[in-house]
C-alpha cells in the first residue's frame, strides 16, 4: 500500500492507467460496490457509483460534486481515494434523506359501491390485451398458420385444342 500524500512521480505525467489501477486499488479497500475501470488511449475511466465517476488523464483525477469540477494530482491516488470516499459518504446521506423525505407511494381510490337508491352504471366490457409473443407462455404462443394447400388444375375443356381425346389435332380425327 502507498502512504498517503506520497508521489511515485512528482508531478510528472503519468500513464494513466497505472494512476486510477492505483486509485481503484485503495478505493476497493474501503468501498463495498463494484468499481469498474475502462482505459484508452490518454484517458481512464474509474465508475465507482452512479454518482461518481472519476477520470485520469495522467496529471490528475478528475470528479464532478455539486456541479463544480474537483482536480486532484494523479501523483497521490491515496489522498484521492480518502477524498472520494468522503464524497461517497455525502451521496450516500442525501439518498439516504431523500428516500426518509419522499412521501409513501399513494394507492389508488377503492371503487366506491352504488347505493341503493342509485342505480349501478353498465360496466363496458373490456377487450383482452393482446400480448406479444414474448409476453406469451409457451402454451399460449401458437405456430402461424400454414398456407392452404395449392387447387389442382382445372380440367381441360373440350374443344379447347391441346391433346385431349376429341379435340382434332389427332391424325384421322374429323
Amino acid at each position: 500500500m502507498i502512504p498517503p500524500g506520497a508521489g511515485t512521480r512528482g508531478e510528472q505525467l503519468r500513464d494513466p492507467r497505472e494512476a486510477i489501477a492505483q486509485l481503484r486499488q485503495q478505493i476497493t479497500l474501503r468501498w463495498p460496490g463494484r468499481v469498474y475501470q475502462s482505459d484508452s488511449r490518454g484517458l481512464s475511466v474509474l465508475s465507482i457509483s452512479p454518482e461518481l465517476t472519476v477520470w485520469c488523464n495522467g496529471r490528475e483525477f478528475l470528479w464532478h460534486e455539486r456541479g463544480r469540477r474537483v482536480a486532484h494530482p494523479a501523483s497521490d491516488p491515496v489522498t484521492a481515494a480518502v477524498r472520494l470516499m468522503a464524497r461517497l459518504s455525502q451521496l450516500q446521506r442525501a439518498q439516504q434523506q431523500r428516500a426518509q423525505q419522499s412521501p409513501a407511494p399513494q394507492q389508488p381510490p377503492a371503487p366506491q359501491q352504488p347505493s341503493p337508491q342509485q342505480p349501478a352504471a353498465p360496466q363496458q366490457p373490456t377487450a383482452p390485451q393482446q400480448q406479444t409473443p414474448q409476453e406469451q407462455t409457451p402454451q399460449q404462443r401458437q405456430p402461424p398458420p400454414s398456407p392452404p394447400p395449392p387447387s389442382p388444375p382445372p380440367p381441360p375443356r373440350p374443344g379447347a385444342g391441346g391433346d385431349a381425346p376429341g379435340s382434332g389435332t389427332e391424325p384421322g380425327g374429323a
